[in-house]
């Protein structure tokens, strides 16, 4: 049975090759979904729609709402494409990442989450160990 499931899947990868053009789409779909998911948070907060008469900011779409903790994870994600994105341009189109960035961060800030900013804070220090040089420790 196992080795049916691995001939199948290797045929699935076989028939559907993900193309560089395809991925890069698909970064960037997940970027601005998360951004305006943000815009949204923002939107939630002002109106003082919250999540189960809470400070903490959530979506809430209807009666429908969702868990603050859930909406700062899947932001974190979009985070971390723009960020980066952010590392990996030039200066000139550094600017184009930096209004984003906020946004999102903005947004896991208000949703008030204790894992969504340590997870921020982790992948922030990752990130400036590796733009520092400091990936392996003191050298």
């Amino acid at each position: 049975m196992v080795c049916k499931l691995r001939v199948l899947h290797i045929r699935a990868v076989v028939i559907y090759p993900l193309f560089q053009k395809e991925v890069a789409w698909t970064n960037k779909g997940i970027m601005w979904a998360g951004v305006s998911a943000g815009v949204r948070v923002f939107y939630n907060q002002s109106n003082q729609i919250a999540f189960l008469e809470t400070v903490r900011a959530s979506v809430v779409l209807g009666e429908r709402a969702a868990d603050p903790n859930h909406t700062a994870a899947s932001l974190l994600l979009p985070f971390s494409l723009f960020l980066s994105a952010a590392l990996s341009v030039m200066r000139l189109r550094l600017s184009s990442h930096i209004l984003p960035l906020i946004i999102l961060f903005l947004a896991i800030l208000l949703t008030g989450s204790r894992g969504g900013l340590l997870a921020w804070r982790s992948l922030s220090s990752v990130c400036s160990s590796c733009t520092s040089g400091n990936i392996g420790g003191k050298r």
